[in-house]
């Protein structure tokens, strides 16, 4: 996903136009990038209280990340969706 965002910048860098279809795949990759970033996280942002490995969150950061979870993965489908039609 990152290589996809790197090269349509790229691509508008060089003043070359860029297509819907690669507009589309650049927002399903940023959304994707963000989804997989909030995956990694995990556990270290769940609050210490529930018990869980490595958790060192607090219940401010558990609810930010629940918050960017579902804004990566609704995104994704919403591009997901852009693409079949």
């Amino acid at each position: 996903s990152s290589y996809i965002v790197a090269d349509v910048i790229r691509t508008r860098r060089n003043d070359k136009a860029t297509d819907p279809y690669q507009r589309i795949i650049l927002g399903l990759s940023i959304f994707d990038i963000l989804f997989s970033f909030i995956l990694f996280l995990g556990t270290w942002i769940t609050p210490e209280e529930t018990g869980w490995l490595m958790a060192v969150g607090n219940t401010s950061s558990c609810t930010v990340q629940g918050f960017f979870h579902i804004l990566g993965w609704v995104g994704e489908i919403g591009y997901q969706m852009a693409l079949t039609l």
